[in-house]
């Protein structure tokens, strides 16, 4: 009687681990694409250190020309999260270009992405960008976009990402990218994040 009960508790505790390891990230891989704009790379950091800290997930990173081509990767399975802007995605999506409500527009083009591409905008960060010498691309609300498949395989991913919402507006952007131009930009995000009791 005994051996049966300890055999039932063992089995329980192995479907526990098995069930939580399902829920952390642990032993995966997630990949990032992202431009050269000072605030992908900074943005970008600042989400690698959040995840692995947090779930234990392994980051990789994909440098892409331009936000489109970030877009394309994750279309392709390349790339698993990227950095967007509601002003690029506003003119893809009929019927958002005359909206000038950034909160509408963010509801439009999240229902957009997500019926037609699969794609989840999660919250903004709080900045606005691309940030840098690119003066072609008018400058609005960025926030992290993942697929509805990522957060099948990473249930946790996108409360994880969120925490970030509205925590780096464009003065603390910019106080990050130049700490991060003179020392390691993986500190500086670990600094930012641990500043904040975020991991």
């Amino acid at each position: 009687m005994k051996k049966s009960v300890l055999i039932l508790i063992a089995c329980l505790f192995f479907l526990h681990v098995q069930v939580m390891a399902g829920y952390a990230c642990v032993g995966r891989i997630l990949t990032i694409s992202m431009t050269d704009s000072p605030d992908q790379q900074m943005v970008a950091q600042i989400m690698s250190v959040l995840i692995t800290e947090r779930t234990g997930t392994a980051i990789e990173f994909v440098k892409a020309a331009d936000v489109q081509e970030s877009e394309k990767k994750m279309e392709k399975g390349e790339a698993d999260i990227f950095i967007s802007y509601l002003g690029i995605a506003q003119g893809s999506v009929e019927g958002a270009e005359s909206i000038t409500n950034p909160q509408e527009t963010y509801a439009i083009v999240k229902a957009h992405y997500l019926q037609n591409l699969g794609m989840v905008w999660l919250k903004p960060f709080g900045y606005s960008g691309p940030t840098g010498n690119d003066s072609t691309q008018q400058q609005s609300i960025a926030a992290p976009v993942t697929t509805k498949t990522v957060l099948d395989r990473f249930p946790v991913l996108d409360r994880v990402i969120n925490k970030l919402e509205g925590k780096i507006d464009n003065a603390i952007l910019k106080q990050l990218a130049e700490q991060a131009s003179s020392g390691d930009p993986r500190e500086v995000a670990k600094s930012f994040l641990k500043t904040r009791n975020m991991i």
